[in-house]
C-alpha cells in the first residue's frame, strides 16, 4: 500500500510571506491590467500555463520563483536579487558565526525572530 503525504505549503510558510505573497499577486495582475495585456499574452510571454499565471496573480507559494522573476522581467519592475541574501543583510548568520560588529553582536538574535 503505497500512501501519499501532501504539504500544503500554506502550513510552513509564515502568516507575514503569505499576506506579501498575496499582495505581490495582486500588484503583479494589476501590472498586466494598466499594460492591458491579455493573461495569453503574458502567458506566451513568460512561457507558462494559463493556470500558473493565474496562481501567481494570485500570490501562490507553489508558483516557481523563476515565474515571478521573468514577470518582473516582462513589466519593467528593477528588482535585484542580491540584495536579499547578501551577506551584509544576514544579521542571524554574522551573529552565529562571530562575524557581526560589535554592537550587533550584543544583541540576541533567535531564528523565531524571522
Amino acid at each position: 500500500m503505497l500512501i501519499i503525504m501532501v504539504i500544503k505549503t500554506k502550513d510552513i510558510l509564515p502568516a507575514t510571506a503569505e499576506i506579501q505573497l498575496t499582495a505581490l499577486g495582486q500588484n503583479l495582475k494589476q501590472a498586466r491590467k494598466r499594460r492591458r495585456w491579455s493573461v495569453d499574452k503574458v502567458r506566451k510571454d513568460i512561457c507558462c500555463s494559463k493556470g500558473t499565471l493565474e496562481d501567481a496573480e494570485k500570490g501562490r507559494s507553489t508558483v516557481s520563483l523563476g515565474v515571478y522573476i521573468s514577470l518582473f522581467n516582462l513589466y519593467g519592475f528593477d528588482i535585484n536579487l542580491d540584495t536579499l541574501t547578501r551577506s551584509a543583510n544576514d544579521l542571524l548568520g554574522q551573529a552565529l558565526d562571530g562575524t557581526a560588529p560589535s554592537s550587533q553582536q550584543k544583541t540576541k538574535i533567535s531564528p523565531s525572530d524571522f
